[in-house]
């Protein structure tokens, strides 16, 4: 009994150890993305599309994915509910660069706020244009 004992001691703490290890990796990765914002006037820009306001938008890219966060708020004074919001990237040249949905059947109550996250495997920091477009429910 006494060997198994001394046997499970160092296993417990090699596997504290690794978890701890773990996790300090994994917030150091998480925090490198920061390293690579992409930073321009179309970022920079507080749209506003029918009452729906998007703010407060970052890009990071790393080894051709781009993850764009932004703000959505409901500036109406009514309830929203959208089918879709869609987001178009341009380039310089306003070449396409690719279009995506930013959300899709969300409900907004007065000044609510939502976060959008999305990710695309796509390198976007040849971004200069941005377009929204919304889509909402008629009758929901």
């Amino acid at each position: 009994m006494q060997a198994k004992k001394n046997i499970l001691i160092p296993i417990f703490i090699l596997i504290i150890i690794a978890s701890i290890c773990f996790i300090i990796i994994s917030f150091k990765n998480k925090n490198n993305i920061s390293d690579n914002t992409i930073t321009n006037s179309a970022l920079t820009k507080e749209y506003n599309i029918d009452g729906i306001l998007i703010y407060d938008i970052k890009l990071y890219v790393s080894d051709n994915v781009s993850k764009l966060m932004a703000k959505v708020k409901n500036a109406n004074k009514d309830d929203v509910s959208l089918k879709r919001l869609d987001i178009s990237f341009y380039d310089k040249e306003d070449n396409l660069i690719i279009s995506t949905i930013g959300l899709y059947d969300v409900d907004f109550t007065p000044n609510d706020i939502k976060e959008m996250n999305i990710t695309i495997d796509v390198d976007l920091s040849i971004l200069d244009k941005m377009e929204f477009n919304i889509t909402k429910y008629d009758n929901k």
